[in-house]
């Protein structure tokens, strides 16, 4: 390069080692000419989206190792075929689900309405269907939790213990936990 009439790249300067020609080794690179199993299951977890960190430290292998693998052209053919057989099989499995769910919905008819063969079904499964009908239909059941924070002593939780015991409903237990300082 010339700047001001004074060449910077002379290569015929002698002493000066900012000039002198490096010579540059080329990079290795590992190419996957024949699969193994273990990238054939380098593969399989590439397919499924894992991180090269996560495949290695799952196999116990180098992240350079599964870097190289991913790169490699021979698995990369081997990942668009598995893409695309994954893909059909994928496109297979919801034109079967379209063509059963007429038949699973006359099922499903046929219990909540104690009908054909759901002339048989229990009431408990007739109502469980007809909640799950109404939980797709956007009409389900509301549910609520309640959380409470309280502090009792030793005798209040004993007494709300023995009230729990007597009564038909769920048994609730409590225990006295001594609070930091001394005081409950």
């Amino acid at each position: 390069m010339e700047y001001k009439g004074v060449n910077y790249a002379d290569s015929d300067r002698v002493g000066d080692r900012r000039f002198k020609r490096h010579r540059v080794t080329p990079r290795k690179v590992f190419r996957v000419s024949k699969i193994w199993e273990l990238h054939d299951e380098i593969t399989r977890r590439i397919l499924l989206g894992q991180k090269n960190t996560v495949i290695a430290d799952a196999l116990q292998c180098s992240i350079s190792t599964v870097s190289n693998v991913r790169n490699s052209p021979v698995i990369q053919d081997k990942l668009a075929i598995m893409r695309g057989a994954r893909d059909a099989y994928t496109v297979d499995i919801a034109r079967d689900i379209q063509e059963f769910a007429p038949t699973a919905l006359k099922v499903l008819k046929d219990i909540v309405g104690g009908q054909g063969i759901g002339t048989s079904a229990s009431p408990a499964l007739r109502a469980r269907e007809a909640n799950n009908w109404l939980d797709r239909a956007g009409h389900a059941a509301v549910r609520r939790e309640e959380h409470v924070h309280a502090h009792l002593t030793k005798d209040e939780i004993e007494a709300i213990k023995q009230r729990a015991l007597g009564s038909n409903g769920p048994v609730v237990d409590a225990e006295y936990v001594e609070a930091v300082g001394g005081r409950s």
